[in-house]
This record gives C-alpha cells, sequence and structure tokens, in this order.
C-alpha cells in the first residue's frame, strides 16, 4: 500500500515539476559600467532587453499582478563586475 502511494506523490511531483514554464533572463556584454545610484536612466540600461511576465506567489498565487507593481530586470556584465537593475 505505501508503494502505491509513493508512487503517486512522485507521479503528483511530476506533473508540477513539467507544467511549469521555464524563464530565462540575457545578460549583456557591456563595455562601458552604468552609474550605479539606484535610477536606471544610463544609456546603458536603456541598450540593454528587458525580462517582464513574472508571476506573484504571495500573497496569493499565479494571480496577475496589479498595475503599477509589475516588474522589469534587465541585467548585463564587464569585466570586473555583474550589474542587475530591477
Amino acid at each position: 500500500m505505501i508503494k502505491y502511494f509513493l508512487a503517486f506523490i512522485f507521479f503528483l511531483n511530476s506533473l508540477v515539476s513539467i507544467s511549469q514554464q521555464q524563464k530565462s533572463i540575457e545578460a549583456s556584454r557591456i563595455d562601458n559600467p552604468p552609474k550605479i545610484d539606484g535610477i536606471l536612466d544610463d544609456a546603458v540600461w536603456k541598450s540593454l532587453s528587458t525580462a517582464v511576465d513574472f508571476n506573484m506567489y504571495e500573497p496569493e498565487n499565479d494571480i496577475p499582478i496589479p498595475s503599477g507593481y509589475e516588474t522589469e530586470v534587465k541585467m548585463a556584465y564587464d569585466n570586473k563586475a555583474t550589474n542587475l537593475g530591477t
């Protein structure tokens, strides 16, 4: 009996893993680092691709993110640092 229960749990876990969409973000190589001031108005930030379409899991699972709370992420690197802007 316990063998069937464990097989069922494994099956459910597999379904959850398969159903999740895999996302990625591209980090672009830059020559001139941006100014680190908390404001993403440098030309470097404007030239980078933006990762969007995040899901909210707290306080409720998979509900649309309210307007004004969407997150955008940009990522770049050079020989000295990795820069992440949100």
